[in-house]
């Protein structure tokens, strides 16, 4: 009996919630865009002679958010990303750059304070996304043979450039792609139903993008997106 009251009086607070303020409730939807940079993490072992750097890229989401509160919203973004990263190496002038592109759904809470018109906010939650394809581009050895090239009195150190689809492959590669999500920014409303906003956020992977496929060496690589965007909402 007592567990039952227990139960009646969290529903009861729960429905307080959503009914205290019903004029905060309100639907936003709208269109940001902004700039990415990707930092990419591996554990290179004993390849020393091999540097691995993030690279920058473009984000695109289409944000839905509904005001629970006047301090509190559920938000959920249907995002387009890029990630990537590129590998060059010490003591040879080989590299490769891979793009990377994702389609994410980060589901969070927003916490805003301040004015009517002037609000600050902050984003915490979860997401969840899948790796569809990519194009890599760079430079590498020729595979014409070494011995044909010397006694052809050619440069037996011959590079080639490249730039093609990646091949995805299923025992190595993992897209599916999941991880927490958190953002800082402010938005501005200039007319009754028109809200501009700006926003740093932070996508940190807590999937590895290769699975366990080699018995010998593991080799994980996570990414860590950080995305610069700015948008506009209207309010119904």
């Amino acid at each position: 009996m007592k567990q039952n009251k227990w139960i009646i009086t969290g529903l009861l607070f729960l429905a307080a919630i959503f009914l205290s303020d019903q004029a905060a409730a309100q639907w936003k939807v709208g269109l940001n865009a902004g700039y990415t940079y990707n930092s990419y993490s591996i554990d290179t072992q004993y390849a020393y002679d091999f540097n691995y750097d993030g690279l920058g890229g473009l984000t695109v989401g289409i944000p839905v958010e509904y005001g629970i509160l006047d301090w509190l919203a559920v938000r959920a973004d249907l995002t387009y990303l890029q990630k990537g990263h590129t590998m060059s190496r010490v003591y040879d002038p080989t590299y490769r750059d891979r793009r990377d592109h994702y389609l994410s759904l980060p589901v969070m809470a927003r916490f805003s304070f301040g004015g009517e018109k002037v609000r600050g906010f902050l984003h915490a939650g979860g997401y969840m996304g899948y790796w569809a394809k990519s194009r890599v581009q760079g430079m590498e050895r020729s595979n014409s043979s070494i011995l044909d090239d010397l006694l052809a009195d050619k440069d037996p150190t011959v590079f080639v450039a490249y730039d093609h689809k990646y091949e995805f492959n299923s025992k190595r590669d993992n897209r599916f792609d999941a991880g927490l999500v958190g953002g800082v920014g402010v938005c501005y409303r200039i007319r009754p139903h028109i809200e501009l906003e700006a926003e740093g956020r932070c996508y940190y992977a807590l999937t590895a993008i290769t699975k366990d496929y080699m018995k010998h060496t593991k080799q994980p690589q996570y990414n860590t997106t950080f995305a610069l965007q700015v948008g506009v909402k209207y309010c119904f």
